[in-house]
């Protein structure tokens, strides 16, 4: 009888399941929309459209002391170098046979290991050493704080080698025992600023190395010093308990370009026209996308391939939003940038001042790659930044 039951139930659920299938499919739930408030989709293409758009870059200081390398080295159209301070020590009693000539520094040595490389890596890598005579910090030090910094014109570095994974020179003994004095008497001269690393003019590639404020490093970057006190000896190890570096950048060709920049830095500034769009539309996708001037970008190893986008308040100030921590990155794919921006252009339509987007290399604070973007004023429209968004809007 169960089974009777059971038999019935599913023949009754089948009939009803064939009867709906059989209604017209386009006409289920269409009475659940009245019929003045249908809505479509449309397609807003600034390439189609014609949107008049603007582009351009400018300027901005970075404090190098924010960056989680050091830079050393010269390229095409920038130079970097690099500044690294010690604090040696050794016991008092130590220090006076040093200083009566019964223990002697035999040798200093310092050695840096590569973790970037802006250049062709068999191209040539030299620099000089030299004292720094001025304070210091990595606060506030910025691309025009090498004016203002003092250093010995002699190089107190010697014996220079270097390999993909190691760079390492000798320095002059008598530099470990300004310091070693210095570290006993504060007042005494000359004090001890560090070491300045400088890029010969027969440099062709920049180098980066992990900073002091990148964790797990403390073997990566050491000076070394030997203590002899008879047919004894001792090697010192000291990690910089402070570094930074300078940076200089030619400018690039003013044309109809965009020049994203690390470290200098440089950003563009990018603005679509969409005040043609209705007020009550719903955005459901935009998306922007930049073309690569290929012959005119270079990158450094490792590659961070991203750009970042944030909102501008004021296009003339180039003051960000209060919400600028909601920002939209662009990935690259092949010779284009592209990512979505439905947030900021959806603010923009309904109602939120529309200045425009600021773009940024995603590692400026630790690469120099510099990357070309063809601008809205380029002769060739199809390479101009384009704009696309689909939208909702009741018919």
């Amino acid at each position: 009888m169960f089974k009777f039951f059971q038999l019935s139930f599913i023949l009754i659920i089948s009939l009803f399941i064939y009867n709906a299938c059989n209604d017209d499919p386009s006409s289920i739930g269409s009475n659940l929309i009245p019929s003045n408030e249908n809505v479509t989709f449309f397609e807003l293409d600034s390439y189609k459209a014609n949107l008049t758009q603007s582009s351009s870059f400018f300027d901005k200081k970075l404090i190098f002391g924010n960056s989680d390398r050091v830079l050393l080295g010269k390229y095409s159209y920038g130079e970097a170098s690099a500044l690294y301070r010690f604090s040696p020590f050794l016991p008092d009693t130590t220090y006076t046979k040093i200083l009566n000539g019964q223990f002697q520094i035999e040798k200093a040595w310092m050695q840096l290991k590569p973790v970037y490389t802006h250049g062709n890596k068999t191209s040539n890598f030299d620099f000089s050493v030299h004292q720094i005579r001025s304070t210091w910090n990595v606060t506030g030090f910025d691309r025009d704080s090498i004016a203002s910094l003092k250093y010995d014109a002699g190089n107190v570095g010697s014996v220079f080698s270097n390999t993909d994974s190691l760079i390492r020179f000798n320095i002059n003994n008598s530099v470990i025992l300004e310091w070693l004095k210095f570290s006993k008497d504060s007042t005494s001269a000359p004090k001890n600023y560090g070491l300045m690393l400088k890029p010969t003019n027969s440099t062709n590639k920049l180098l980066g190395f992990n900073s002091v404020i990148t964790t797990n490093n403390s073997t990566d970057n050491v000076l070394f010093y030997v203590v002899k006190r008879g047919t004894a000896k001792d090697t010192i190890a000291l990690s910089p308990f402070l570094n930074n570096f300078t940076y200089t950048s030619a400018n690039p060709i003013q044309n109809t370009n965009m020049y994203l920049e690390g470290i200098y830095s440089r950003k563009g500034q990018l603005f679509f026209n969409i005040s043609s769009l209705p007020k009550t539309i719903i955005v459901n996708k935009a998306t922007v996308e930049l073309t690569v001037d290929t012959l005119n970008s270079f990158y450094g190893k490792p590659i961070k391939d991203s750009l970042f986008v944030q909102l501008l308040a004021d296009s003339t100030t180039r003051k960000l939003t209060s919400d600028s921590t909601s920002y939209t990155i662009l990935s690259r794919s092949g010779n284009k940038y592209i990512g979505d921006v439905t947030y900021p252009v959806q603010r923009w339509v309904t109602g939120m001042a529309n200045h425009g987007f600021i773009l940024s290399l995603w590692d400026e604070y630790s690469s120099p790659s510099r990357v070309t973007i063809y601008g809205s004023k380029n002769s060739d429209k199809a390479l101009r930044p384009k704009l696309k968004i689909i939208y909702m809007q009741k018919l």
